[in-house]
């Protein structure tokens, strides 16, 4: 079984509103495709607009993700016709090993079409040039690992390292991370999210050790980060 992770970018002037109605349209489709073991969509969350982080690419903004596990990545092509009516400028493909450092609990009932509770936060990312491949993984795995569930009121946790591109002319990304929260004051308050309990000097000291920490190993000039709204449309099974 493997796992592609698709990229939704749009045009600047596309209300969010669409991809998320657009969402609900293929959402019955994922769920009952015989390629599709596994799928879940994520559709950009206007209240979370302020934690947006990066400039748009080629015109057009990171806006989703749609993730699908399947028997082989070669499976992509009998599903990717979903993608032909969204209201995106394009979309790109990659294939990923994907690290469940939190889950959802094994008997949290999913309803297909039903948001997730709270929010979550999808990061896109490169490989900040001055790290070696062993400053990235210890830094990203190891050392950040802690700082997000030592910090971040997050409870679902999940990394993807990417293994290489499955479209064409797919920008390079090392690393697709998914960090969920139960409510959205959670990921929307600073000193919920950021773990500073009120203390303003705590919250300056936390966000600068994670914006020094992810500088490491992460290219600050390349990186997307949206906040988003989440569809578990199915589980993985095997």
């Amino acid at each position: 079984m493997e796992k592609v992770v698709l990229p939704l970018w749009r045009a600047p002037d596309t209300d969010a509103d669409e991809l998320d109605s657009w969402a609900h349209t293929v959402i019955p489709y994922l769920h009952d495709a015989r390629e599709v073991l596994g799928a879940r969509v994520l559709v950009e969350a206007p209240e979370g607009a302020a934690m947006r982080y990066g400039a748009p690419v080629n015109g057009s903004v990171f806006g989703g993700l749609v993730s699908l596990w399947l028997a082989s990545y070669q499976d992509l092509g009998a599903v990717a016709s979903v993608l032909d009516d969204a209201p995106i400028s394009k979309y790109d493909g990659y294939l990923v090993s994907e690290s469940v450092v939190l889950g959802y609990p094994a008997h949290m009932a999913i309803t297909p079409g039903e948001r997730s509770p709270g929010l979550c936060q999808a990061t896109l990312f490169d490989k900040n040039p001055a790290a070696s491949d062993d400053e990235f993984f210890h830094t990203w795995h190891t050392l950040h690992r802690k700082t997000t569930l030592d910090l971040h009121p997050v409870w679902v946790y999940v990394r993807n390292e990417v293994v290489r591109s499955v479209t064409p002319d797919a920008p390079p990304l090392r690393g697709i991370v998914y960090e969920n929260t139960k409510t959205e004051a959670d990921m929307l308050e600073p000193h919920k999210f950021f773990g500073s309990g009120g203390d303003d000097d705590a919250l300056k000291r936390n966000i600068e050790h994670v914006f020094t920490e992810t500088g490491q190993f992460i290219n600050y000039d390349t990186i997307q980060t949206a906040v988003m709204h989440e569809y578990l449309v199915r589980r993985v099974s095997t």
